[in-house]
């Protein structure tokens, strides 16, 4: 039975029940890491010569769009359209982030034979050096936090009755061992971290594109593939929309699917909690989010819901449901035939969900039209050693669950609104989001407070250490902090995973007060 669950007080309430049934994580390790391999996105029907954008432009395809569909123009729809026509068909692979729980930290081993590589003699050209680093010279190093000690004003209970002070970063330390880890032992990198909204460190270091790719060197503005980080930012989007509209995330997602599509079985119990925290019962295999693809796994329908498993399909359904719950197109709308119907939706839903990202997401965390492809001057991957340059290209069919470009800034910008109650997301709805593993991996319990973890890698298919890869880090930290790593390439030989290193370090470089 379809049936919907709302706020009794929306608005005021907004996602005050958001704290209900929070669960443990179960333990797992960053080892269990599955790979993902991308397969062609399916165009079922459609005649070989036919593109989506062709299906959207015909005569009677127009006249259901302007008739059916709001918010969005003919012209976005045909843009969505092209960018799906466009999409780069190279094989690739995703890596899936690992399960929820502590994550593992680095062998002792491994952090010494990093930081132990012989130096290189490297630098992209536009890295700027802004206060010289005994750690390289072509690093840059912004330290500007100032002491949050004051004095004692009385008052207080007696130091006694206090509760102990928590240990806090070593801001300084961390960078530096972060440097020593990752500058001989990667392609580039780039690394942010911003405390109550303001930036007080940055390191950046060699080639977002080398000399024979354009030349461009890291800084906090380079735009890179964000991979799964778009997870994030796509559950950001969610989230606002459904205190919008009054929606409990408990409810189910089934009366908000095309209404054309086939349920399977148990399709009807998954909520949005379950797509957010990859609770769903979809367990696909790959890393595909293509409309039909999707379509075809929602008629298979599902065991069950509750277990775990990262699936890039529970965050490509989010852009349908952006498109729908945000009253882009009504779910019963029927475009034409099967065919016709599954273009047309794809594009449409595509051009909503972007709509409603820049609209409520980016346009308020003063992000400007961050792209689903690459640009000119987009990072590339590599291998460790600079080879392998790759272009991951056009991911539009991919969009919710990876897809967005976005620099180091952009996405500190956007999460600095969400934690921060700006654009529709109060503190506590955002403290209770996180809480429920809503757009993130999970929590790593440390002495100073719990971490918030999100990661994302996308790679071309091959052994390690000679593929190229691309990867990104938003960590939300204790201390009112945010951090944000970008690397093109593998860390080392063994292709350390670059979350479970900065975790790491952050622990390794924990003071007490």
């Amino acid at each position: 039975m379809r049936r919907l669950a709302l706020f009794a007080a929306a608005g005021a309430a907004g996602l005050s029940c958001i704290t209900s049934s929070i669960q443990a994580s179960p333990a797992a390790e960053d080892t269990q890491e599955r790979a993902q391999v991308q397969t062609a996105p399916a165009r079922a029907q459609l005649r070989a010569a036919e593109t989506i954008e062709q299906v959207v432009s015909t005569p009677a395809a127009q006249r259901r769009l302007r008739a059916n569909v709001r918010g969005v123009s003919q012209r976005d729809v045909a843009r969505a359209a092209a960018q799906l026509d466009a999409r780069n068909p190279a094989r690739m692979a995703a890596i899936p982030d690992a399960e929820f729980g502590n994550v593992t930290r680095v062998n002792p081993q491994t952090l010494t034979a990093l930081r132990a590589l012989p130096p290189r003699r490297r630098g992209g050209q536009e890295i700027e050096q802004i206060t010289p680093s005994r750690a390289a010279a072509n690093v840059l190093r912004v330290r500007t936090r100032t002491s949050t000690i004051q004095a004692d004003q009385g008052g207080g209970p007696p130091a006694s009755f206090q509760a102990p002070e928590t240990p806090s970063l070593d801001v300084n330390a961390f960078g530096e061992d972060l440097h020593a880890a990752l500058s001989n032992s990667t392609n580039g990198y780039m690394m942010r971290i911003r405390q109550g909204g303001q930036t007080i460190y940055t390191l950046q270091w060699d080639w977002a594109q080398r000399p024979g790719d354009g030349a461009r060197g890291w800084n906090p503005d380079r735009r890179m593939h964000i991979a799964s980080v778009s997870k994030f930012i796509t559950a950001v989007g969610l989230v606002h929309l459904l205190i919008a509209e009054g929606i409990d995330p408990d409810s189910e997602i089934v009366d908000y699917l095309p209404a054309y599509w086939a349920i399977g079985s148990n399709v009807e119990d998954i909520s949005f909690t379950d797509l957010l925290r990859h609770e769903s019962g979809f367990s696909t295999g790959v890393s595909d989010t293509g409309f039909v693809f999707m379509r075809q796994q929602v008629a298979a329908g599902v065991a069950g819901q509750g277990a775990r498993d990262y699936e890039n399909m529970n965050y490509g359904l989010m852009r349908i449901l952006i498109a729908t719950i945000g009253g882009y197109v009504d779910p019963n709308v029927v475009f034409g035939p099967t065919s016709i119907n599954d273009s047309v939706w794809n594009a449409v839903s595509l051009a909503a969900y972007v709509d409603y990202m820049e609209t409520h997401v980016f346009g308020p965390a003063g992000v400007s039209n961050p792209t689903l492809g690459k640009q000119a001057g987009t990072a590339r991957a590599y291998t460790i050693n600079g080879g392998g340059s790759w272009n991951t290209g056009n991911l539009s069919d991919w969009a919710g669950g990876a897809a967005w470009h976005m620099s180091v800034d952009e996405v500190l910008d956007v999460a600095s609104l969400f934690r921060r109650g700006n654009a529709g997301i109060t503190r506590s709805q955002a403290s209770n989001a996180l809480a429920r593993n809503f757009g993130v991996d999970g929590r790593v319990n440390t002495g100073a407070g719990p971490i918030y973890h999100k990661n994302g890698i996308f790679r071309n298919i091959g052994a390690c250490p000679g593929r190229s890869e691309e990867q990104a880090v938003l960590l939300f930290l204790p201390e009112d902090m945010e951090l944000a790593l970008f690397v093109n390439s593998p860390v080392g030989s063994s292709c350390t995973f670059l979350r479970t290193l900065v975790t790491t370090l952050y622990t390794d470089n924990l003071v007490d007060p």
